[in-house]
């Protein structure tokens, strides 16, 4: 798999360690020109690390999406649930715990385990379960929450 390819496809599943280490890039490209500028004690109307760090933030963060979405399909979750992160400090922290959990282990609907050491004759698909009642009712808070949220930004847009 070439690099280009592992870094923006979406598809596929993705380990933890990918999606810290993308993140860890994320903050050399941001602090690195900044840093530059820096050491090199350029004044203020010299400096362009802010704009080159700024730039490449931007850059980092459709990557960060990317390494995320793939992240949560390791988890055997839809990159949809990326969307969380709208629902004020809740949907932030589910998101946390699922793109720190482990992955499912053997082969989810997204594919084949990333996880080395997994050898493919041992990877078989799951046979889908139902959902337990508990799921049932998390995943109707979910529902309830965004569109609390979702009326809420709604009214005070037609408010303003």
């Amino acid at each position: 798999m070439s690099v280009v390819r592992a870094v923006f496809d979406p598809r596929g599943r993705g380990l933890r360690r990918e999606y810290w280490l993308v993140w860890l890039a994320g903050w050399v490209v941001l602090l690195a020109p900044i840093l530059v500028d820096r050491a090199l004690g350029l004044s203020a109307e010299q400096r362009v690390g802010w704009a080159i760090g700024g730039l490449g933030l931007v850059a980092h963060q459709v990557v960060a999406v990317l390494a995320a979405i793939r992240r949560l399909h390791d988890t055997d979750h839809s990159g949809w649930w990326l969307l969380m992160s709208f629902v004020p400090v809740v949907g932030s922290a589910v998101l946390f715990v699922h793109l720190t959990s482990a992955g499912t282990p053997g082969l989810n609907r997204y594919g084949a385990d990333p996880h080395p050491g997994v050898p493919p004759a041992e990877q078989v698909y799951p046979v889908k379960q139902p959902k337990s009642p508990r799921a049932k009712v998390i995943d109707g808070f979910w529902w309830l929450a965004f569109a609390v949220v979702f009326s809420l930004l709604i009214v005070a847009l037609v408010n303003q």
